[in-house]
């Protein structure tokens, strides 16, 4: 599951022992370069689009939201509001209602064609549900008051302890806000920017079916004018701090900007998970305003990790087996490339990456891209990490030298960048043996928490062939009905945690290690998981028979919105399992762009949606729904379940993320697990 669970836990990575892992050395060819497959994305490519204004305003007895409505229909959703009796005044006098103790109080004045729905929120620990109100407003600025009696609520409704209280406003208006990183790199003590746009998302020139994220469509979208009435920053110490915003990055401007960004300018950032809080009046193409909000996580870096070639005195160094003065020579399979990096880092592991060129004073040419999460080799005050491919992969010419481009190393855990070279010049030493089998891996055996083993070192243990069922984030069950599997399936558990994609996939890797291989049928970020340890770590998954390797059922390959906007609900509420970057937008892009197509294709990936008919609106959730691009189960886009380079095996309807939603649970398709199952590889 990913939404809905109650449970509050602590970081679990701590606790994971990596020790009996090896680690990959992983190389993609050049197509892999060129169609972008392990190449960093351009942060715009990733934004976050919102078509709705959550609302978040101190709690009192007396509460006001003020926003803007461009006319039509209009539905409010009041979240965690048990203990609130709420009165919907519109500024003009015209429309007023009560929600009183979740139910809905007559009122005079409303318009016609009230609509009213029902939404759990047990998100949000409430046992009570909501009532979503539709209805049609006039255009224009309004007010929603809510008015309580805290002493006679807490007793009859058990009040939370929040201090803060929330209104979520949707309407049907293509207007929407967009926001991205201006850069993938954020540190400590350094500013921290987003870029922030209007667009007009207007879906009837948009395919909602095409395999590009909500962010890449708004970019290609007509630009709107837009203003910025609020944009602060909750950094992690605590501290909140307004924006500095201005146009271009340069000087201090108005807040409204007609078809321009706007960069949103955060000084001093402080390590840990930033959470940023955007509002802003939208103007549609009849130049009505409708407010929209957006909640942003960025996962600043304490700046320790740097690459230390970007001069001549700190060179990469390049170790050739088999080498002549003039050429590299093809070795038949027995030589290995070693790519020595130095860096400056505080970490015992990274991920790094290069591509290769070969140059000449003619002409250049790619030849692939390596990477792998490596240790950190240290000697004395110097540190080095390791990439290395085969050499017969790296065949140079007799004028060509080596040259490393887009060099680039994240954190081993939710990928954030910690630096980038766009060249780095190479010098030549000595060097090792090696073998070569698609995964390319260097060493003399299990040594340390993430050093390199060769392949041949890594043997399967004594024991049977598995069908592993894996759950979500935040899961407080395994949602797989072990009945619709056939005796070898076994169910996966690690619940109520809250870790990255590498600390799951190595904990999935020493759970499963009972099995002399496995294959994986996974739900959510169990997807993710089982993707990410197959890419980078020898495990089980390397020893199956034939059929499918990895199957996934609503996985975030590419992120959720939901991943900053329920922070921002569970900062006001104090549940949720806390904030993840790797399922943020940026941190799943960030890492997909570390795995490669060999990996991806062992990937069969399915998606599922709401049952849609034409006379009403429908959902997966009221609550989740405004957050989220149709088509979606509740909680993941179709976009994000399926990924370049892996096999698609389409969108069914019907089926919903999890449980106490509209539709089944995805998990529970009976047809389709039975399918999982038979196709299975073990």
């Amino acid at each position: 599951m990913f939404v809905f669970a109650l449970a509050r836990v602590t970081h679990a990575h701590e606790s994971v022992n990596a020790s009996a892992l090896a680690a990959k050395f992983l190389f993609a060819p050049p197509s892999d370069v060129r169609e972008g497959v392990v190449a960093l994305p351009s942060p715009r490519a990733c934004a976050t689009v919102s078509q709705c204004a959550l609302l978040v305003v101190p709690r009192a007895p007396t509460l006001a939201f003020g926003f803007d409505h461009g006319g039509g229909t209009l539905r409010v959703t009041p979240l965690a509001t048990d203990a609130f009796i709420w009165r919907l005044h519109i500024e003009d006098g015209k429309f007023a209602r009560e929600l009183r103790g979740g139910a809905l109080e007559s009122g005079a004045g409303w318009s016609p064609a009230i609509v009213e729905s029902v939404a759990s929120q047990a998100a949000f620990a409430s046992d009570q549900p909501t009532r979503t109100v539709e209805f049609e407003l006039s255009r224009g600025s309004h007010t929603i008051a809510a008015f309580t009696n805290v002493d006679e609520c807490a007793r009859d409704n058990n009040l939370s302890s929040s201090n803060e209280v929330a209104l979520l406003i949707d309407d049907d208006s293509p207007a929407a806000l967009v926001v991205h990183r201006a850069s993938w790199r954020s540190n400590a003590s350094e500013p921290l920017v987003l870029t922030a746009c209007a667009r007009w998302m207007e879906s009837d020139e948009l395919s909602p079916l095409c395999a590009t994220s909500p962010g890449e469509r708004a970019m290609a979208c007509a630009p709107l004018e837009f203003e910025v009435v609020r944009a602060r920053v909750h950094w992690s110490d605590g501290r909140v701090h307004n924006a500095r915003i201005t146009r271009d990055g340069a000087g201090r401007i108005e807040t409204r900007a007609r078809l321009e960004n706007v960069q949103l300018n955060f000084d001093n950032a402080v390590a840990g998970t930033a959470r940023i809080e955007i509002v802003a009046r939208v103007f549609d193409e009849q130049r009505a305003a409708r407010t929209r909000t957006v909640s942003y996580l960025v996962h600043v870096l304490d700046g320790g990790t740097q690459l230390l070639c970007h001069d001549s005195q700190h060179l990469i160094e390049v170790d050739f087996n088999d080498v002549s003065d003039g050429a590299v020579d093809v070795d038949h399979g027995r030589g290995w490339l070693d790519v020595s990096v130095p860096v400056r880092t505080r970490a015992s592991a990274l991920f790094a990456a290069t591509e290769l060129w070969a140059v000449s004073n003619s002409a250049e040419r790619l030849l692939g891209w390596i990477g792998g999460i490596t240790a950190v080799e240290r000697d004395g005050s110097n540190a080095r990490v390791h990439l290395g491919c085969a050499s017969a992969r790296v065949s140079l010419a007799p004028d060509e030298r080596l040259e490393c481009r887009n060099l680039r190393v994240h954190e081993r855990d939710g990928f954030a960048l910690c630096d980038f070279v766009a060249r780095a010049s190479v010098r030549r030493s000595d060097l090792s043996s090696t073998n070569d089998n698609g995964f390319s891996a260097r060493g003399d055996g299990a040594m340390a928490s993430h050093t390199v083993p060769a392949s041949e070192s890594y043997v399967a243990g004594a024991g049977s062939h598995a069908l592993v069922l894996t759950h979500g984030y935040c899961a407080d069950l395994n949602p797989w009905p072990m009945t619709h599997f056939s005796s070898d399936a076994w169910h996966y558990e690690n619940l109520n945690q809250n870790i990255s994609n590498d600390a799951y996939a190595v904990d999935l890797a020493l759970r499963a290690a009972q099995f002399k291989s496995f294959g994986v049928v996974a739900h959510s970020q169990g997807g993710c998981a089982a993707l990410h340890l197959y890419t980078f770590y020898w495990s089980g998954l390397d020893w199956v028979g034939a059929g499918r390797l990895i199957q996934t059922v609503g996985t975030p390959f590419r992120g959720t919105p939901l991943a900053g906007n329920l922070a921002a609900l569970a900062a006001v509420f104090g549940v949720q399992c806390g904030s993840i970057f790797d399922l943020t937008l940026d941190g799943a892009a960030l890492w997909l762009s570390a795995i490669p197509t060999s990996a991806r294709s062992r990937v069969y990936s399915h998606t599922t949606t709401f049952t849609d008919v034409w006379w009403s609106y429908d959902y997966c959730n009221l609550i989740t729904d405004p957050f989220l691009s149709d088509p979606e189960d509740g909680v993941v886009e179709h976009s994000s379940g399926h990924i370049l380079g892996g096999n698609n095996m389409g969108l069914v309807t019907g089926w919903c993320h999890v449980t106490d939603m509209v539709d089944p649970a995805q998990s529970n398709d009976a047809s389709r697990n039975s399918i999982m199952n038979a196709q299975g590889a073990r």
